[in-house]
């Protein structure tokens, strides 16, 4: 057994250093205040991690990526406005399902690949008007596009899907997420 002064001081250890970090915390927050992102997901289309709707910000992450505005649309769209289901006579409709690579994290709305695609078949082809859909999502996999294009993407009735797929996504483990 401990001595009574030995368990004594240790106690007064223990409080003095739990004082101590307790202040420094305090310290580092008044002085170097942090940013912290909203989280940018919600529950839609039968999933947990959609896009968070009616989401207008500035994300500034000071170790990965220079400072970029991001805008979703009131139907969970990584999107500069918002896009009825209903597709104009005339519109060649692309639908583009990915995770973060495909939803720009780290780029401007007209530095996405969905946007430079657009603009490009619209530059070229002046006959047909192309519109290019970015439904993707931080973290998406195999099985939420499936989700999404089931339960939401087809609504705009797209004539061409496309598929963005990274190395991870087939490492996923579905087996915990699907249920029958």
């Amino acid at each position: 057994l401990m001595p009574k002064r030995a368990f004594q001081a240790l106690v007064r250890f223990l409080i003095s250093v739990f004082v101590f970090f307790f202040l420094l915390e305090v310290m580092v927050r008044i002085i170097l205040p942090q940013k912290i992102n909203p989280n940018l997901q919600a529950p839609a289309f039968g999933m947990s991690n959609a896009l968070l709707a009616g989401t207008d910000f500035t994300w500034i992450d000071h170790r990965h990526y220079p400072t970029y505005n991001i805008s979703i649309n009131n139907k969970h769209l990584r999107s500069d406005r918002e896009i009825p289901y209903d597709k104009s006579p005339g519109v060649f409709r692309i639908l583009c399902l990915g995770d973060s690579v495909f939803f720009g994290s780290g780029v401007e709305f007209d530095e996405l690949f969905s946007s430079q695609l657009e603009r490009l078949l619209n530059q070229e082809q002046q006959s047909k008007k192309y519109e290019v859909i970015n439904a993707s999502a931080p973290a998406w996999g195999l099985l939420e596009y499936y989700i999404y294009l089931k339960n939401e993407g087809y609504k705009y009735s797209p004539d061409l899907v496309v598929i963005g797929l990274s190395p991870d996504d087939l490492r996923q483990n579905y087996s915990e997420k699907i249920q029958f």
